[in-house]
């Protein structure tokens, strides 16, 4: 999906069970309502939560490009 959307950062959907809070990832990050959005950092850390719109795109290219110099620091 990343190239056929030309998206700058990954997302995933949780699909769900009975409910929409069932799945793994609502689960695993007490989600109890939908949208939520969490922006993860390359180690998995939370950074954002309930970021929407073009705020969602900032907070996402921001966090790349904090990713992309802290690889060129090491």
């Amino acid at each position: 999906m990343k190239d056929e959307e030309r998206l700058d950062y990954r997302s995933w959907w949780d699909g769900h069970g009975e409910s929409l809070i069932d799945g793994p990832i609502a689960k695993l990050y007490s989600v109890t309502v939908w949208p939520t959005i969490y922006v993860l950092d390359e180690n998995g850390a939370v950074r954002n939560r309930r970021v929407f719109g073009d705020n969602l795109i900032t907070v996402a290219q921001e966090l790349v490009a904090e990713m992309k110099a802290n690889r060129a620091d090491r």
